[in-house]
């Protein structure tokens, strides 16, 4: 009989170094079995480079110092060959973005039995990857057996992930934010799965996430984690309840439902809407050969809603709900395949000329990746002031001059305009792009899923920015997001979207409070909450 106060794992003075640079430093826990422990932290705090280095999956390069001791020896000690039959039998992992740690040209029995073929887990691997399929509550396992990755949701993808690191029937599982890039409904389905395996196999579970209220449903114990370092360590309610740190505190004090907003007047009475969108539907034709046998996509369908000045309009919904293309639709970047759409009582897509370019002057749009949506040989100056230029409304001086006036309105030092984009955090990229959208005083900004990149203290940087700018502009905003929690701090009311269809509109409070639609309902009851395992609110 195995001592349960004997730690299944232990991290003693664990470091990593590239070089001078020293990246994590003196770390240390335990996890004992059955346990859930949770690491959090923001980009570059240490998490995942820490859970690699227990593996011994970090690059040549890396120096790692300290020890980590399981079954008896120091992983850190072992030779490649010993670390070889550690991984995937007594201990796996599961990545984030289980899209590129899935091989294309792979079947998904293939990805979960070449765990078991190479540790010989198993005579049947057939019958074995079957079961397993079964146990991550994949549909119709016979079939999905010989499906390839492309053919999967993001969902059905990180179960296959987790399927894989389970087949051999490992005593540790390393779970690496496994939940950041799925919608909210995904999210709660694949949490409920480890939940399950960590009842029911009594799997050790280190769960790496930036989202504390992820980390209170599901952890026992936290480790806060800040450049490299442990600031905080205990059990998730003496963590979540009490902090001892202030960066922990921070991190709580951060997250969306916790946020404390100035409140905002409400959006003008008008007769006539700002925006009025009629029976509109878009319908995609894509190229290749693959495309063409699938034929169109139906990206909206039938959607009739209102937007008023001044208001906040929310647009949520799951990936490809048809948020995104609505987005696209408002800013003539696609071209309705039915309906109408019209700003000020002017039909938006027979706009020619001099009326377009008026149009898109006055409605503006921050992306989502505020990486991609920088051109990385643009300056920061140069690229918040490229619209004055463009539509011909400053000359090069007095561009400049306005897009440094730009920078300190988005709180970006002045010492920051000669930097390009890889020069800059991701909070900050956003700001340029916000900076960008705002040079040409518009009346509406399109802010399409603009902190869902971001960190979490960073994100609510960019939402009391969002908030300020708001109400010194009286700008109209439409946000698009699949975060529930800032939609409810943020919008006057909201529109929910789901496969390409509107299900229901409203103020945002009846919608959330009291939905109409079972599929609202859904989306709200998936939101993780700060509270611990318990049921206790945090």
């Amino acid at each position: 009989m195995s001592d349960t106060t004997i730690p299944l794992l232990s991290v003693e003075g664990l470091g990593v170094s590239f070089g001078a640079l020293r990246v994590v430093r003196d770390v240390a826990f335990t996890l004992m079995a059955g346990e859930v422990l949770g690491i959090v932290g923001e980009s570059g705090s240490g998490k995942s480079l820490t859970c690699r280095a227990l593996l011994g999956l970090l690059p040549d390069q890396a120096r790692v110092s300290g020890r980590v001791l399981f079954g008896g020896r120091d992983l850190l000690a072992c030779t490649p060959q010993e670390m070889r039959a550690v991984r995937g039998r007594e201990m796996s992992m599961i990545f984030q973005n289980p899209a590129s740690h899935l091989d294309p040209l792979r079947t998904v029995g293939h990805h979960v039995a070449e765990p078991i073929r190479l540790h010989g887990a198993a005579r049947d691997i057939e019958a074995r990857a079957l079961e397993i399929l079964r146990t991550v509550e994949i549909n119709e396992p016979e079939k999905r057996l010989r499906a390839y990755p492309h053919e999967l949701s993001g969902g059905m993808k990180q179960r296959v992930m987790i399927g894989g690191a389970i087949a051999c029937a490992p005593r540790i599982l390393l779970a690496d934010e496994p939940t950041t890039a799925l919608d909210v409904t995904v999210q709660a389905r694949i949490l409920d799965v480890l939940r399950d395996l960590n009842r029911r196999l009594g799997l050790g579970v280190i769960l790496v996430s930036h989202d504390l209220a992820v980390v209170a449903e599901m952890c026992d114990r936290v480790v806060v984690m800040r450049q490299g370092e442990i600031v905080e360590a205990g059990s998730t309610r003496d963590v979540l309840h009490a902090p001892r740190h202030d960066y922990t505190r921070l991190l709580i004090a951060s997250q969306p439902s916790r946020l404390d907003l100035p409140a905002m007047p409400g959006p003008t009475a008008a007769a006539t809407p700002l925006f009025s969108i009629l029976a509109l539907s878009v319908t995609y034709h894509p190229g290749g050969v693959l495309q063409r046998r699938n034929g169109a996509v139906q990206a909206l369908s039938d959607v009739s809603l209102d937007i008023h000045r001044g208001e906040c309009f929310g647009i949520v919904g799951e990936s490809g709900s048809g948020k995104s293309t609505m987005a696209k639709a408002l800013m003539r970047l696609v071209t309705p395949s039915a309906g109408q759409m019209s700003f000020a009582g002017e039909d938006i897509h027979r706009m020619k000329g001099g009326a377009l370019a008026a149009y898109r002057r006055r409605v503006q749009m921050v992306f989502q990746n505020p990486f991609d949506s920088l051109n990385p040989a643009m300056t920061v100056v140069d690229a918040i002031a490229e619209p004055l230029r463009r539509h011909g409304i400053a000359g090069a001086a007095e561009a400049r001059r306005r897009a440094l006036d730009m920078m300190r309105q988005v709180e970006l030092p002045e010492t920051f305009a000669h930097r390009r984009p890889r020069q800059l955090s991701g909070g900050q990229c956003q700001r340029v792009g916000i900076a960008r959208a705002l040079i040409l005083d518009p009346e509406v900004l399109v802010a399409d899923e603009i902190t869902s990149a971001l960190d979490v203290t960073i994100q609510a940087q960019i939402i009391r920015l969002l908030v300020r700018l708001r109400r010194e502009r009286n700008l109209t905003v439409i946000y698009i997001s699949h975060d529930l929690d800032v939609v409810r701090k943020l919008c006057d009311r909201i529109a929910v979207f789901r496969a390409a269809r509107l299900v229901e509109v409203g103020e945002t409070a009846r919608v959330l409070d009291r939905p109409e639609s079972e599929y609202t309902a859904l989306l709200r009851d998936s939101v993780p909450r700060m509270q611990v395992k318990d049921g206790a609110d945090a």
